[in-house]
């Protein structure tokens, strides 16, 4: 893999005093529960179609998060390409089955329940990866439910491009702006 530099712009979803927070400290919290779905960091829509990225950045404050008040805020993040676990990328996605069987292993052999949530067996797996081989971003086509209106099947089908930065360093502190605003009930 080469070592060009990839840039992204990306639409985090927030309510009002967040973003205030954010944009006063230019500094974002790290999701870090165990059922991140491409393990801890900073989470934003990177759907190629602009419009696309905020409505889904937009609708995670309000059908998942319930923020009476949102902000989504615009960032660029920067990352060497060779330092993202991109699982549009067949080889990362094999590198990650390696790594999944390979835990599972481990964890039998040492004779510990092995997480049967396959989110959060994920979310362990990735970071474990991230940790061993320095990626520092994690980046993937995902079908969140929440996107949807309600009534709608789910899908196995990807309905946005999501990306998690593992760290502040790699996200343009002056590029952070508020794209959006408003309120999601009145």
């Amino acid at each position: 893999m080469d070592n060009e530099k990839r840039t992204f712009i990306g639409y985090h979803g927030t309510d009002y005093e967040g973003a205030q927070c954010i944009l006063k400290f230019k500094n974002f919290n790290l999701s870090s529960n165990d059922n991140e779905w491409l393990g801890t960091g900073i989470y934003f829509f990177i759907d190629k179609n602009k419009n696309k990225a905020i409505t889904n950045a937009h609708k995670w404050t309000k059908n998942y998060k319930h923020f009476k008040f949102y902000r989504i805020l615009k960032s660029v993040i920067t990352i060497d390409s060779n330092k993202i676990l991109d699982f549009d990328n067949e080889i990362l996605r094999d590198l990650y089955h390696e790594y999944r069987h390979k835990k599972v292993e481990d964890t039998k052999k040492r004779g510990i329940d092995i997480e049967t949530n396959k989110i959060k067996f994920d979310c362990q797996v990735i970071n474990d990866i991230c940790d061993t081989l320095g990626f520092l971003a994690s980046k993937q086509q995902r079908y969140i439910s929440v996107l949807e209106d309600k009534g709608v099947p789910n899908s196995e089908i990807p309905n946005c491009t999501i990306l998690c930065a593992r760290n502040n360093n790699l996200i343009d502190k002056n590029s952070i702006k508020v794209q959006k605003g408003g309120s999601n009930y009145g």
